[in-house]
């Protein structure tokens, strides 16, 4: 375990090179509550990731996500129903950034941070898709790659996100803290069956500078 900017993560869980393999052949699963997670909605929520100088948002309510560069930093941009969710990486510093613009420019926006009230796990690897979706309890197979759906379960939503910080194939679920047990004690279970390999941060890191992102 180390510190990543605030939050206490798993830096490896045994052999690197073991969570590398899985990464590139299979699914490896990351514990990605150290990635920022804001939701803007409003009015002028638009206008402010714009302004943040983000360009081709998807679509309001299109349910899908894209990459969004501000400077030399990758954000992933989701478009809800009625609210965008901005995914940056860890130090990246988003929130701040985004609430000193909303008020500085006096704009229509309500911005509220995810991180304290979620979890976030990603799923990566060429079988990660597969993998799961046999063992979650919902269908995923209308969820293309680029897309994002909510998925209520025992009265609890569900974000999934078709896709990886890696450019590659994924799936990233995001819940209430409460119900994140329902996703990692599935995982736990049968990580073997499914041959899913629990990795650190330490892979995820490198593997994200391997691919620019």
């Amino acid at each position: 375990m180390k510190d990543y900017h605030g939050w206490r993560l798993p830096s490896r869980y045994g052999s690197i090179d073991a969570e590398r393999q899985a990464l590139e052949k299979h699914c490896a699963a990351f514990d990605l509550c150290g990635f920022g997670r804001v939701s803007v909605k409003g009015p002028d929520a638009a206008k402010v990731l714009e302004k943040m100088g983000f360009s081709g948002l998807p679509p309001q309510a299109s349910q899908q996500w894209k990459w969004a560069k501000n400077g030399s930093r990758s954000c992933r941009i989701a478009a809800l129903e009625n609210e965008y969710i901005v995914f940056s990486s860890p130090g990246y510093g988003f929130l701040k950034k985004v609430c000193r613009l909303a008020e500085g420019n006096n704009l229509d926006v309500q911005i509220t941070d995810l991180a304290e009230r979620t979890a976030l796990l990603g799923l990566y690897g060429p079988r990660s898709f597969d993998s799961v979706n046999g063992l979650l309890p919902f269908e995923m197979d209308e969820l293309a790659p680029g897309s994002v759906m909510s998925v209520p379960v025992f009265m609890v939503n569900f974000l999934l996100l078709r896709g990886s910080w890696l450019g590659g194939e994924g799936l990233e679920l995001m819940c209430p803290i409460p119900a994140a047990g329902l996703v990692g004690g599935a995982i736990v279970k049968y990580h073997q069956k499914y041959n899913i390999t629990p990795a650190g941060m330490e892979c995820l890191l490198a593997a994200m500078e391997g691919s620019g992102k």
